[in-house]
This record gives structure tokens, sequence and C-alpha cells, in this order.
């Protein structure tokens, strides 16, 4: 395996080597066993600098997670070894006074207590994980939250197909891997060092399931693009991708108040063409002013002087072939004050599984007591990738480069080991 850097697009710029992996240069040795019809990545021994930090569960009060094989307990991630036990086949633990009192003794930790298996897997929930289970106790002292340390690749098994159907083209998967790689090193590299997760197992991240995902095709999705992410002019970016742009891409300064050389407005005729039509078109979303009012006040402590909302407008739109994406919204309330929020965060404000009011391209009326979102299309927030569009261009022979150049114009492949 060549682990030099490698370009894709053409450019004649070159990464500081400081960059690599967050600042640190590693060099990782993998491998991939078998032909591409049983390829396995083995990364368990790579260097932890590129393992992923999932938050799995947080401020939970018992925490109960299932292995076979048995394992071992360290005080951190590489801290003393407080246990070794190859009886049980479950693990329980609760936080109190300061200590994990578990059912394999009781443990004063420095920071967290690390369940490493023998097998490194584990399950939670009746979903099983690769890697290591983190507990981290809360400030409050009662709760406690569970993270899964598992190495990048393996992560991504557990992403690809979770995002995106595995029966999907080909190039369209190549492309969600590399975006949801560059997605994940990203956030690792902007927020991670601030917390004791990388990223949430949800769509407020990336949706992942851990090894429930994984399957002979997402293997060999991320064997055949294994290290391979998107920079622009030398940095790392947040390579968002949503389910259906509704036939254009937004830029991410419009959306998100951040804008990055490659998040522009893209147009899209192609997800229109895989998309179902009740998902690229959505039913009306109805809510009463009362409702409307209240859930944007348990949100926000901001909008709770404005009284009942009266009025709700947009500060700033995108407007592509007739439809309109609510980027910045004014809202009024009925004591006259103001106050402007993204239209992403009144949607989720709304509708936190964002599966009813399912894109801010909408049109908005006030009728009988109640504000209708109608005329909607689209499912998600529309920055980056669109992931039907994606499929469509790989239908149409394009292949994942060209994917990517079309939804990140201006980015370019490389590799990272």
């Amino acid at each position: 395996m060549d682990y030099s850097r490698t370009r894709f697009f053409n450019s004649s710029k070159k990464i500081h080597p400081l960059y690599w992996l967050l600042g640190t240069v590693v060099i990782i040795t993998m491998i991939i066993i078998g032909n591409r019809e049983s390829s396995q990545l083995r990364q368990i021994d790579s260097d932890e600098n590129l393992w992923v930090r999932v938050l799995l569960a947080e401020d939970i009060n018992t925490c109960e997670i299932n292995i076979s094989g048995g394992y071992k307990v360290h005080d951190t991630l590489d801290g003393d070894l407080l246990i070794k036990r190859d009886d049980l086949q479950n693990f329980s633990a609760k936080y109190i006074d300061g200590q994990f009192i578990t059912n394999a003794g009781i443990f004063k930790v420095s920071n967290a207590l690390t369940i490493k298996p023998s097998e490194n897997i584990f399950r939670f929930k009746k979903m099983a994980y690769r890697g290591y289970a983190v507990l981290s106790p809360n400030k409050d002292g009662k709760t406690i939250d569970l993270v899964n340390y598992v190495p990048l690749e393996y992560y991504l098994m557990g992403v690809i197909g979770a995002e995106m159907p595995s029966y999907w083209q080909s190039q369209a998967l190549k492309a969600q891997a590399i975006a949801a790689r560059t997605y994940c090193l990203y956030y690792k590299k902007k927020y991670g060092p601030k917390r004791h997760y990388d990223v949430r197992k949800s769509q407020a991240n990336q949706v992942y399931k851990g090894m429930l995902a994984e399957n002979k095709i997402t293997k060999d999705i991320v064997s055949e693009t294994i290290g391979q992410i998107m920079i622009c002019d030398d940095e790392i970016f947040p390579a968002y991708y949503s389910s259906i742009c509704g036939g254009h891409t937004d830029s991410s300064g419009d959306v998100f108040g951040k804008g990055f050389k490659p998040l522009q407005a893209v147009e899209c005729s192609y997800c229109k063409k895989v998309a179902r039509k009740n998902q690229f078109y959505w039913k009306a979303v109805k809510f009463s002013a009362k409702d409307l009012t209240a859930k944007l006040v348990k949100k926000y402590k901001t909008v709770k002087p404005l009284g009942l909302i009266t009025k709700i407008e947009p500060r700033k739109k995108s407007i592509y072939n007739g439809y309109t994406r609510w980027t910045d919204i004014k809202l009024t309330g009925k004591t006259g004050k103001t106050i402007t929020l993204r239209g992403e965060d009144l949607r989720l404000s709304l509708d936190s599984s964002g599966r009813k009011l399912c894109s801010t391209i909408y049109d908005l009326k006030f009728t009988n007591g109640q504000w209708i979102f109608f005329n909607g299309r689209g499912f998600g927030h529309g920055v980056g990738m669109c992931q039907c569009g994606a499929q469509g261009l790989a239908r149409d022979g394009k292949n994942y480069r060209e994917i990517l150049q079309y939804y990140y114009p201006g980015s370019e492949l490389a590799k990272i080991y």
C-alpha cells in the first residue's frame, strides 16, 4: 500500500506536513486481508490519534454493556489497569460519590473508566460496536456518558450503510465514504480537544450504527477509499451533506453562518430523478400559534420576551428556480419585540426529528390560528453533497471524484495515510 499523499484533482499545492491528521504526523499500518470479495480492515492496533470518540449515550444513570471473551478495565484510556475479567459477559456501572460502582468492583478514576473487550467488540442496547467503551462522569456527579472509542475506518463502516443504502451505486458510496471521513476529521480537530467526544451517533453529526450497518459492500467501499479526504487551500473543511437538496444546494455561509469555499450553492437536477416523490415534496405541516411559540421558548430563552409569535418573515432567503429556502428568519411577538433565528434553527426547534418539517424550502402562511408550512421540498439542510443527487450522478456514469468535485467545487482529494 502506498502511504504517500496522493492528489486526484489538478493541483500543484502540497499539504502542510504538520496538518496530517490533526497536526500529528502519524503512519498507520493497516492491513487488508484477502481479495476484494472478502476484504477486512484490521485497524484495531492503529495509532489512537486516529481513533474516533462517538457519543452513544449521555446523562444516563446506569450503563450496562455486554461483552464476550472477557475484558480489561483501565483508568482513562491508557491509564492503570484496574481489573481484568475473563468470566463476566456483562459490565454494569453507576457513578456515585466520585466512584464507579460496578459489578466488577468499585473504582475511583482520575477522569474516565475505559473497558477494553478482549475481542474489541461490545454491545449496548442490543447494538454491537467495535473498539472500547469509555464511561465519563458528568459534572452533576450522578450521571455518565458512554463514548465508543473506535478506529476511524471501522467507524466509517458503521456510518456508510447508515447514511446511504448499500445497494446504491458504488461511486456514490465512495463519494459518501470520503465526505463522511472528511466531516469526521474536521469535527475531531475542531471540537474534539474541547470535550470528551468528537461526534454524536445521530444525524446531529452523522448516523452511526456500529456493526449493524456493516456488510461486505460497505467494507469494500471503505477499503477502496481508505485514507482519502477532501481539502481546500491545504485545510480540511466540514464536508456537509444532506439527503435531498430539492433542486439546488445552498452555501454553508447562508445556512450555517460560516462560509467555506467548497460549500457553495450548486444546481442539482439529479436528486429529483432518484428520490421518491413523497420524499422530494413533503406534506404541509401545521402548528398552532401557542404550540409554535412554546416550542421556540423551550429551545431559546430569548424568545420568551416576545410573547405569542405573531409574525414570521424571511430576513434572508435563497431563491432558486422559483422556490425559496428560508435561511435567516425574523420573529415578531405580541409584545412588539423581535428576534432573528437561522432557518435551520427554527426548523429543528419546531421538529427536532427533521422528518416532518423536512427542509427550509417552503411557503408559509398564518390562517385560523395556525402556522402552515406548505409547498415544501427537499430533505435536510441542503449544504454540500446531495446524497440522492450523488446517486443520480453515479447512474449517469460519473465517478466518485467527479461527484465530489461537483458538490464541493474547488476541493481536492488527498491521502492522509
